[in-house]
């Protein structure tokens, strides 16, 4: 028998041809690569606590949620072990868990005051606070470097926003290549970026005043139910008089109230699904909203489109025998839960904030994409790390958002789809721009019969916010929001993401590039705002 030749050598030991359907040897390569683990041994412990946890995790699930046992037994599990790579990622010590771990082996980290240098090696979470870097680490030398230029990056900014009148053209120059996350100066910018905050900052205690008062009334006038109303002389109307639901008059408040499920059902679809990766909005918020949780009585707004359904089995008899009923088990369901009594989750501010702005525009309404603009303002607002700003965060994110929309509400309005302001008008124009500047991309893209409709209409009207994680979006808004013409560097950002990918396009078939358009792949949004300031200037010359 002849010796195997390298890379017969390599294929036999990523996969055994005689029992890999048995032993599932591709599911383990698979499952090793992508978490780096070394040692098969390793694989074979973490796939038996993997298997142990989730047998673990869907009995407390099947408890009592208000059991104190579950409460306790899932405090504890999520106390489990983590491996020493996932924590640095977790962390933003590394981007990957390939590097993470040449990182360990190569004696750069520790966790508390032990170096170490054994990938497989497992964190309690209670110990996730003390992973660093080694004093003598050249990485820990760079970090270092780089929170100094943080520092003084931070300090220009609070140089400019402690002026007396804000100078908004030095703040978008500064603001435009991006905030600093350190110092919590982020919201601050936001609500002078979009205009809710007037650059005399003498005016902003009677701005913010007479803004979050004017919201109060209006969740007071407009969200509360009708059995809520009160008449001018403060005392509850007799429905069976006044008003009642069965009430023909398209002026009743029942007609109203009605009309106005429909929209909230949607919206509340829509906010139970917001962005998924990130547990903030199913977290409750420290300043619910009196009048859901104060008020006794008062229904919240998910629980007036609540589906109801009658539990019901099937019944089977045979002959004399026992009657047997089979209960059908039902599936959880994989959106956001309502808190329970006396708290308010995140989700649900921003459901109201959407309800209100779709009761105050009638002749535009709410449309579906209205919460992935909402997500990222009201997630940046509420968390401010100043208490006094992020109590207020549910009205100031409102404001910001209606002036936001002001600018960009042709992209939902049908009717002026094909005007120049409109969607269509908009899409032509990246279409005649996208032929200047690079006519053999163009000429593909059009030989495909690939138009801007079919990929960029998501990516206007969203905002980029379906494209990228949360923390690139909000990267990515930080120059959007500062561009004093924002829409124009909205499609210079768009242009600049075709060209990115221009030679997987080029020989790329309709499928591929159809789903490579559709599924922008994963790339570093600083890559992509320097080649749309390249774009900019391009277009300029």
């Amino acid at each position: 028998m002849r010796k195997l030749k390298y890379h017969e050598q390599k294929l036999l030991k990523k996969v055994d041809f005689i029992s890999w359907e048995v032993d599932n040897n591709l599911h383990e390569v698979k499952v090793m690569r992508r978490y780096h683990i070394q040692k098969r041994e390793d694989y074979t412990k973490y796939n038996k606590l993997s298997r142990e946890a989730r047998d673990l995790a869907r009995k407390i699930k099947d408890l009592d949620p208000k059991d104190p046992f579950r409460i306790e037994s899932g405090a504890q599990l999520l106390e489990k072990l983590r491996r020493l790579p996932v924590v640095m990622v977790r962390l933003r010590m590394a981007q990957t868990i390939r590097m993470a771990t040449q990182f360990i082996e190569q004696g750069h980290v520790r966790v508390g005051t032990e170096m170490i240098k054994d990938p497989a090696f497992l964190v309690t979470r209670n110990m996730e606070d003390f992973v660093t870097w080694v004093d003598t680490s050249a990485i820990r030398k760079h970090v270092m470097e780089y929170n100094d230029l943080v520092r003084l990056w931070v300090q220009e900014l609070e140089a400019i926003l402690k002026n007396d009148v804000i100078d908004l053209a030095a703040l978008r120059k500064f603001c435009f290549n991006g905030i600093p996350d350190d110092g919590g100066k982020r919201p601050m910018c936001w609500r002078l970026l979009l205009n809710y905050l007037p650059p005399d900052t003498k005016d902003w205690p009677k701005t913010l005043s007479e803004q979050r008062k004017l919201y109060s009334m209006l969740l007071e006038e407009m969200i509360l139910t009708p059995w809520h109303l009160k008449t001018n002389g403060d005392a509850e109307k007799d429905l069976n008089q006044a008003d009642h639901p069965l009430n023909p008059n398209p002026d009743s408040q029942w007609q109203t109230f009605f009309r106005d499920n429909e929209v909230l059902l949607q919206i509340d679809k829509d906010v139970r699904r917001l962005c998924p990766d990130i547990s903030f909005f199913q977290r409750a918020t420290e300043f619910p909203w009196n009048g859901n949780v104060a008020r006794s009585g008062t229904e919240r707004l998910h629980q007036r489109v609540q589906t109801k359904a009658l539990n019901s089995a099937p019944v089977t008899r045979k002959g004399l025998g026992v009657t047997k009923i089979t209960m059908a088990m039902k599936r959880a369901s994989e959106d956001y839960s309502p808190l329970e009594e006396g708290k308010e989750a995140h989700w649900e501010v921003v459901e109201r904030i959407l309800f209100l702005y779709a009761k105050l525009n009638p002749g535009q309404g709410y449309v579906q994409g209205m919460n992935e603009i909402m997500g990222p303002i009201y997630y940046t607002l509420a968390s401010d790390p100043d208490r006094d700003w992020r109590e207020h965060a549910e009205s100031d994110s409102f404001f910001c958002f209606t002036n936001l929309m002001a600018e960009i509400r042709d992209f939902f309005i049908k009717t002026l789809d094909d005007s120049a302001s409109g969607i269509h008008g908009l899409m032509s124009k990246i279409e005649r721009t996208l032929e200047s500047l690079d006519r053999t991309l163009w000429e593909k893209l059009n030989k495909q019969e690939i138009r801007p409709q079919y990929y960029c209409f998501r990516w206007f009207t969203l905002l980029l916010s379906q494209e990228f994680p949360l923390p690139d979006v909000i990267r990515t808004w930080d120059s959007l929001f500062a561009d004093e013409k924002r829409f124009d560097f909205l499609m210079h950002m768009c242009l600049a993401m075709l060209l990115l990918v221009r030679d997987k396009l080029l020989i790329g078939d309709f499928p591929s590039n159809m789903k490579l358009l559709q599924n922008y792949p994963p790339m570093d949004i600083a890559v992509i705002i320097s080649e749309a300031v390249r774009v900019s200037r391009r277009l300029e010359s």
